[in-house]
């Protein structure tokens, strides 16, 4: 599967296609085609998400909001939803002024799981389109049986 962005006036719509997935030793990836990294790898019933991050939008509700909503998208793409979560690792910016932000967008959304879960600091150089990113979180997660 290949994700494609399309850029109208800074929105972003999210379209996908099927394409050929690389298998390689019961490992499938699938994605946009990037020599450094998959965006979804799944092995053994697993699915392990890349970390993701929003578009920039103006807070950390904002940001974390989209990125939830992207590894929505993901996981279904795998064939999983956020109730299989296994883990969760989030990095924030500042971790004393966008934590509650944050968590409680995080709460509202995985209301129904409860995926082990790491939230750390760091200092998150990259800027996206010139907006500081607040948010990234990686998510692994089972495969239904």
């Amino acid at each position: 599967l290949l994700l494609v962005e399309t850029r109208r006036t800074r929105t972003r719509t999210r379209t996908m296609r099927n394409v050929t997935t690389q298998s390689n030793a019961n490992i499938q990836r699938l994605g946009p085609e990037d020599p450094r990294l998959s965006q979804i790898v799944i092995h053994n019933n697993t699915v392990y998400l890349s970390g993701q991050v929003g578009s920039g939008g103006a807070d950390i509700k904002a940001q974390t909001k989209e990125t939830c909503d992207k590894i929505d998208q993901l996981l279904s793409l795998a064939g999983t939803d956020k109730t299989n979560l296994l883990q969760c690792m989030i990095w924030v910016k500042d971790i004393k002024n966008d934590y509650a932000g944050m968590n409680e967008v995080y709460n509202e959304w995985i209301k129904d799981g409860k995926p082990v879960r790491a939230c750390v600091e760091s200092n998150m150089v990259y800027k996206q389109e010139g907006v500081q990113l607040l948010v990234e979180i990686q998510a692994t997660a089972a495969l239904p049986q």
